[in-house]
């Protein structure tokens, strides 16, 4: 299973002195922090401005903003549409005379800047930007917002009557862009009620540039510039409003950190921070047992996880699905943790599929999979359960392999090319819903089990206990039994659920659902898996089986209601393990 080779791997025991190592983020633990990634940035455009000719941070964060104004232009609303500004832009025509950035900056505090330079009329700002009358004064005055990054420029250029450039960045890693803020702008209902980055438009925003008619600050014309930073590439839509131009963090590293890391000029203090924040962009967070895909990728570190991602699929493969403790299915190369009725609906609508199984573009009511697999084969979409072929120690060794090779193996996995990525998407989401938490369970202060259980062995465990101690009684144990005494309540990832109505069923050689052959109670279910399927004999001679699926919310709902119930005698104590 690859496991000997990748060990003595050369190229892997580097990556593991890469990547096994806190980053410097990771040390301060503000490695997927919004704040703490604007102040980096803040830094590296107010610190590093020397080289004015190639590796000018702002220079290059410019070049970066006309490149995707450009793709976005039909939807796009900035000063980049002015020919002129652009041109400059583009050729470096632009000179940076001195670089202010701030972070958290108050909305307020800009309108009052504008108010102070542009004068009034009875009381009342003519116009400013899209607001009209006394609206930016209110803003002025009650405002709340903050900006997360607020560069201000002194700028000479030639062509251009402005003489200072303001870039506004709304920075987001995993939050959304926001929406109403309630008790903000009293009377100001425009304002109000819009999302963030509108909110940051209109309260800092000067009139439209028009050459030599923008409003001045010192006595200096200004060019403004909106911009939306996240993680994902930039697209249509993932801004509400059109005067940002929506850039990534890809963006950042293929376009401003590679080429200041080239630079020769580049001081040693620089070029650690950069590296180090490059190297935290690439591993994905690890938030308790949470895995967040990577933010972004070097091109160094994205041709060497690339190249050994390749190498070892199938071990890291088997090893994430293992550790993820759910059976997978799979449509063409892409992994489901679910039975895929949608998304095979969605591929054979998108072949034109006319079938009695599909009324109105939805699946009739009640289809199964069997006919749901039969009609996808018919038109050439592969569609599987993941099966491992492997029994449950040598799938507890795999587990293992992952969580002692967590770090590697999911910088491994997010460091894959796009088109590898999506095709595991599915199982990296899978896996950041998993709590990988092992138990002991102590009855009477004695240890049940002989290694650290997972959380629906746990289970398991504590319900055989029950088991032994009512059949050493003499007392029945039947499946009627079994779930009236731990209902379905006891585990609220099923109480939620339509499909079973007990936890506990007997085990059969097959099983009927609406008159067709099903491997239990709903076709392809794996809690019905004979391999390693949670057996328990009971007191009338038959066999009966338990659900697989337990989260941590169920294990503990679990454990609160054999407490309540007072279900054991004596004391029952289930602590994770070290």
């Amino acid at each position: 299973m690859q496991v000997r080779p990748f060990n003595g791997d050369k190229d892997i025991i580097a990556l593991r002195e890469k990547f096994n190592k806190p980053s410097f983020f990771e040390i301060i633990s503000k490695e997927r922090s919004e704040t703490t990634y604007s102040s980096f940035l803040k830094w590296l455009f107010h610190e590093n401005i020397a080289d004015k000719d190639t590796c000018n941070p702002i220079a290059l964060l410019l070049d970066v903003l006309v490149r995707r104004s450009e793709e976005q232009k039909t939807y796009v609303d900035t000063i980049l549409n002015d020919n002129d500004v652009k041109r400059n832009f583009a050729t470096r025509n632009v000179n940076i005379q001195s670089v202010k950035a701030e972070t958290e900056k108050s909305v307020s505090t800009i309108a009052q800047e504008i108010l102070a330079n542009n004068g009034k009329t009875n009381g009342t700002v003519s116009y400013v930007g899209e607001l009209q009358g006394d609206e930016l004064t209110k803003i002025a005055t009650k405002s709340k917002d903050r900006i997360d990054l607020f560069i201000d420029c002194d700028i000479e250029c030639d062509s251009l009557p402005a003489k200072r450039l303001q870039i506004i960045i709304e920075n987001k890693i995993d939050s959304t862009e926001g929406g109403k803020k309630q008790d903000n702008v009293t009377g100001v209902k425009t304002y109000d009620e819009a999302s963030q980055t509108k909110r940051y438009y209109l309260g800092t925003k000067f009139r439209t540039y028009v050459a030599g008619g923008n409003p001045p600050i010192d006595g200096k014309d200004v060019l403004q510039l909106y911009v939306n930073l996240t993680p994902m590439t930039p697209e249509k839509g993932a801004c509400s409003d059109s005067h940002f131009i929506q850039i990534s963090y890809q963006d950042i590293v293929d376009s401003i950190l590679t080429p200041m890391l080239a630079s020769s000029s580049l001081s040693s203090r620089s070029r650690f921070f950069i590296t180090e924040f490059l190297n935290q962009l690439v591993f994905p967070s690890l938030e308790g047992t949470m895995i967040h895909p990577s933010i972004a990728t070097g091109n160094d570190n994205t041709k060497e996880l690339t190249a050994m991602w390749k190498k070892y699929q199938p071990l890291l493969t088997h090893s994430a699905i293992a550790a993820s403790e759910v059976n997978l299915w799979m449509i063409d190369d892409v992994y489901y943790d679910h039975q895929p009725r949608t998304e095979l609906l969605d591929l054979l609508l998108a072949k034109g599929v006319q079938s009695p199984y599909i009324i109105g573009g939805q699946w009739k009511v009640r289809m199964q999979y069997p006919k749901m697999k039969e009609l996808a084969a018919q038109y050439g979409i592969k569609t599987d359960q993941v099966d491992l072929g492997l029994d449950d120690s040598c799938l507890e060794l795999l587990s293992s392999f992952w969580d002692k090779n967590k770090r590697l193996l999911t910088a491994l996995i997010n460091g894959m090319e796009d088109e590898e990525r999506g095709k595991t998407e599915a199982l990296l989401c899978q896996l950041s819903k998993r709590d990988t938490t092992k138990y002991n369970v102590y009855y009477n202060d004695k240890l049940l089990n002989s290694r650290p259980l997972g959380k629906a062995k746990t289970a398991l465990c504590i319900i055989k206990k029950w088991v032994s101690i009512k059949k050493s009684k003499g007392e029945p144990v039947t499946l009627d039994i079994l779930n009236d005494t731990f209902p379905r309540k006891y585990n609220p990832y099923y109480e939620n659920g339509k499909w079973f109505k007990n936890l506990f069923y007997e085990v059969a050689n097959n099983y009927q659902y609406n008159g067709e052959k099903a491997n239990g109670p709903v076709q392809g279910n794996w809690d019905f898996d004979k391999n390693g399927r949670f057996d328990i004999d009971t007191t009338d001679g038959k066999k009966v089986t338990m659900l697989k699926m337990w989260r941590k919310d169920s294990l503990e709902k679990l454990v609160e209601m054999v407490e309540k119930e007072n279900l054991f005698k004596d004391l029952l104590i289930v602590l994770p393990a070290e």
